[in-house]
């Protein structure tokens, strides 16, 4: 079977799934379970936004009238214009990263400027398609409207580029999704519906010219899937991070977990012997955990005597002052093809606080820190000694803290990220149009 038919036969299977919670009758269980991942990134977006101040949201979320008039103004000026498009308003993850942050540096490029815009309002953009050089479609899932979408933009002869900063956009890896968020031993259940949610963003990328990815490594996964250039634009800071003051450290040493979704489960595994180790030999030593995660039970004792406390997920500007507070931000990855593929992104939000990473070894990670200079790296089997290392000689480390918010000023901000941007850009359109 052609594999988009066998694509399109899933996903309109997971639809028929999903029609009996829009008319009111009573699920089985495993049905609910087989939801709940189907959503798992709709239920984060959800909760991040119960606890995300409406000031914050009203500053970022730009009102279609301005973004229109930006983007005639961009028309009118001498800047190539790209429209970016994104399924949703999500300022806590991927929608920030991949397409406001670029929005906004791009305000201070001479070559380029960006405006976004949701499916729905592209009626509204599609009366400007003339003065668009090109469009970027960020992870976005396939559909009809927006092939019909896509189909209008090629016959105006514009570039359309897709932007994603997961291991998603292919069947071939669904394997690794179902094992990200925990359902691997479930898979008879599961295969389907994580093909078909992996299939409709291969459905939506088969559609363009070229891919922008968040690094070098998932990038050639792209080429190599679809025999299609690539260029890289890595996740960076914006300006209202960058405006957040410092923070004084808790009294005790703590260590810092912060997650953003629910899939992080068996990556906390992976330092948890060592962290337990830590809590077992120094007893001034604390956990915090901001955002969701399932604690193994060994961890529960540590939780009566309050030694780890967990507060669920905050708005991106407390998380920023979340990094400041901690001694030292971990960030354990399972070694593999998708945590190879992520972002360094909590390495260089908590540098700019001035807090110490320590990390699994992952593609970004290991091209980003400077094991001893800017941040430390660990193998599952070095967390105990890395740790208390950190620990034990944290008043002479001040000089690491230092490299750590130099790296991150100087590398996810300002002319450095404007000029990748220009880079990728330039790579698609020709330096001069």
């Amino acid at each position: 079977m052609d594999e988009q038919i066998r694509i399109s036969i899933l996903i309109f299977k997971r639809w028929l799934q999903k029609l009996p919670c829009y008319v009111g009758l009573k699920l089985p269980k495993h049905y609910m379970e087989q939801k709940a991942m189907y959503d798992f990134e709709i239920d984060r977006i959800s909760a991040e936004k119960k606890q995300t101040k409406k000031s914050d949201f009203e500053k970022c979320d730009i009102p279609l009238t301005i973004r229109l008039n930006e983007l005639k103004e961009l028309i009118q000026s001498t800047k190539k214009t790209a429209a970016i498009i994104y399924p949703f308003f999500d300022i806590n993850s991927t929608f920030r990263y991949r397409v406001y942050n670029i929005c906004q540096i791009l305000k201070k490029s001479e070559k380029y400027g960006a405006v976004y815009f949701f499916p729905y309002e592209l009626k509204e953009a599609a009366k400007f398609i003339n003065g668009i050089d090109a469009a970027i479609i960020c992870r976005t899932e396939y559909s009809k409207d927006m092939e019909k979408a896509v189909r209008f933009i090629k016959r105006h002869k514009k570039t359309i580029l897709f932007d994603i900063d997961d291991l998603l956009f292919s069947p071939d890896y669904f394997k690794y999704l179902l094992d990200k968020i925990g359902n691997s031993q479930n898979i008879e259940n599961n295969l389907e519906p994580a093909l078909a949610a992996t299939g409709k963003y291969y459905l939506m990328a088969k559609l363009c010219d070229g891919f922008i990815s968040t690094n070098e490594f998932l990038g050639k996964l792209l080429l190599k899937k679809f025999g299609k250039p690539f260029k890289s634009i890595p996740n960076f800071l914006n300006e209202e991070q960058k405006s957040v003051k410092d923070a004084e450290k808790y009294g005790d040493f703590t260590l810092g977990y912060f997650s953003g979704t629910n899939t992080h489960n068996k990556d906390f595994l992976e330092a948890w012997s060592g962290i337990k180790r830590l809590l077992t030999e120094y007893e001034d030593i604390r956990l915090k955990i901001t955002g969701r995660l399932t604690l193994p039970e060994d961890a529960r004792v540590f939780m009566k005597s309050k030694r780890i406390t967990q507060s669920p997920p905050v708005d991106f500007i407390t998380l920023q002052t979340l990094y400041g507070k901690v001694h030292v931000n971990v960030v354990p990855l399972t070694p593999g093809l998708f945590n190879d593929c992520k972002s360094e992104l909590k390495f260089f939000e908590s540098a700019l606080m001035g807090t110490i990473t320590c990390a699994s070894p992952a593609y970004s990670f290991r091209k980003a820190i400077k094991h001893g200079e800017n941040g430390f790296l660990a193998k599952r089997s070095e967390w105990f000694e890395t740790l208390k290392y950190i620990y034990e000689n944290y008043k002479n480390l001040r000089s690491i803290e230092e490299n750590a918010k130099k790296y991150a000023v100087d590398n996810y901000s300002g002319k450095k990220i404007i000029q990748k941007i220009e880079d990728c850009f330039d790579f698609f359109l020709g330096k001069d149009g």
